[in-house]
């Protein structure tokens, strides 16, 4: 098989909108709810950044060969360290609610990112 600046420019579309496009997006609202709910955590929005744009690229993979229970596993170990800390009460329930947002706008991005790709090889 052999593989054209076409199909270059198809990966480089794709991983684009999921993991450029959703962090430029993800960023200023996670930085936001942050903000308002932890202003002495800075340091956990950098984390949150580089954790963002593993999974965006791991969600895109995921997509891209046809295994989307890399995400479920992803998703379980990012989960499960966490319950003890969502436990409290007032301040656990925000840092759940940021968590979710995040977490649900990254596998918003990468899912499109992945689809987006195979889409663009349908239509060559």
């Amino acid at each position: 098989m052999t593989i054209t600046g076409y199909d270059i420019t198809i990966y480089c579309v794709g991983y684009g909108v999921s993991l450029l496009l959703g962090h430029i997006t993800i960023y200023p609202i996670i930085k936001h709810l942050w903000r308002v709910n932890q202003p002495s955590e800075k340091e956990a929005v950098t984390l949150s950044q580089a954790v963002g744009v593993i999974e965006r690229f791991l969600y895109t993979t995921a997509i891209l060969i046809g295994e989307p229970t890399l995400i479920a596993v992803w998703l379980v170990f990012k989960v499960a360290p966490q319950w003890g800390r969502w436990r409290q009460f007032d301040k656990g329930r925000r840092i759940y609610n940021i968590f979710l947002i995040g977490s649900g706008l990254s596998l918003i991005f990468g899912i499109i990112g992945g689809f987006l790709i195979k889409w663009l090889q349908n239509h060559q």
